[in-house]
């Protein structure tokens, strides 16, 4: 379980990686939209600046000719339609200037709002992979202790299993020394005591006292080892 917690945190990781280079590349197409949109206010703005400076001399030209068209009245009137036609175009000119400036303008602030958007959510970003990294320590150190205590009890229970053994070799050498025993008792005809099993009967008891303490101790490592 632990193993697939791992694993996702990893997942979720590298996701947040993506997505913040996703963000990061968004951030810098955005900058260079809001650069190119720079020069072309800036280049609009020249250009306004040409056409008026034009405008102006032509109007100076205009008004030469009007001054030496005077005398004339339907040169005058031509002049002055011109001049109207020309204001008019001029007028135009300058309103279609000025709403594309004002557009331009507009898509600049706009640009401006998504990148700082786009900053609060890179910072965001960053927040959520501190958390990941955070929630993987976590992990690993937890699994650090788990293996430290598995450590520890294959070490009891290797302690443990060598005790056991130790024990069981006692009760095999003990349990042999009673088969030995009880093979040179020979069973008597009568009821009177045999004097070599009469010689043996301290014999028998110390080895009957000896199976009695093995079974006493067999239970109690029993129950030790179903205790630990």
């Amino acid at each position: 379980m632990r193993l697939k917690k791992l694993s996702i945190s990893q997942l979720a990781f590298t996701l947040v990686a993506v997505l913040l280079a996703l963000g990061s590349l968004r951030h810098c197409e955005q900058k260079q939209n809001i650069i190119y949109l720079q020069n072309q206010v800036k280049q609009a703005e020249a250009k306004r600046i040409a056409q008026a400076s034009d405008h102006t001399k032509q109007l100076t030209a205009l008004e030469v000719q009007n001054d030496s068209l005077l005398v004339n009245s339907r040169l005058q009137k031509q002049v002055n339609y011109k001049l109207l036609n020309y204001g008019q175009r001029l007028d135009s000119a300058l309103q279609i200037q000025i709403d594309s400036t004002r557009r331009i303008k507009q898509e600049a602030t706009y640009l401006r709002k998504q990148e700082q958007q786009s900053r609060k959510y890179v910072q965001q970003m960053f927040l959520v992979l501190a958390d990941g990294q955070e929630h993987i320590r976590s992990v690993v150190d937890s699994v650090r202790m788990e293996s430290r205590l598995l450590a520890d009890r294959y070490y009891s229970l290797s302690v443990k299993l060598a005790d056991s053994s130790r024990f069981a070799q006692k009760t095999l050498s003990i349990y042999k020394a009673i088969q030995a025993d009880s093979l040179s008792i020979k069973p008597s005809s009568d009821n009177t005591i045999h004097p070599k099993r009469k010689r043996n009967s301290s014999s028998i008891d110390q080895k009957r006292r000896q199976r009695q303490q093995a079974r006493r101790l067999k239970k109690q490592r029993r129950k030790t080892l179903i205790r630990g």
